[in-house]
C-alpha cells in the first residue's frame, strides 16, 4: 500500500512542478473529504487536483480525511478544485 502512494506521489509531484506560479501568490485550503480511505483514494484526489493549473501543492491525510490544497486564486477556484474531486468521487463536506 505504501509503495502505491509512493509512486503516486512521484508523478503527482511532476504535475505540480508543471503547474507551478509564483508561490507567494498562493492561499491554502483544508478540505473535509469524507470518502477517503486508503492509499489508493490520496493518490486518485491527488492527481485530479494537482493536475489543474494553478495548484501548487496537494497532500491528502487518509487518517483524517482532509485534502489540503495549496494554490493561486487568481487561476483556479476553490469550487473548480471541489469540482475536479467530486467529479474523481470524493465530493467535499462543507
Amino acid at each position: 500500500m505504501v509503495r502505491l502512494v509512493a509512486a503516486g506521489m512521484l508523478n503527482v509531484g511532476r504535475q505540480q512542478k508543471e503547474n507551478r506560479m509564483n508561490e507567494s501568490n498562493t492561499e491554502t485550503a483544508v478540505l473535509t473529504a469524507p470518502d477517503v480511505s486508503c492509499g489508493h483514494c490520496a493518490v486518485t484526489i491527488d492527481r485530479a487536483v494537482g493536475g489543474l493549473r494553478g495548484v501548487a501543492r496537494v497532500d491528502t491525510d487518509t487518517a483524517t480525511k482532509q485534502v489540503s490544497v495549496e494554490y493561486d486564486p487568481s487561476l483556479l477556484s476553490l469550487a473548480q478544485i471541489e469540482a475536479a474531486m467530486a467529479e474523481e468521487g470524493y465530493p467535499v463536506r462543507k
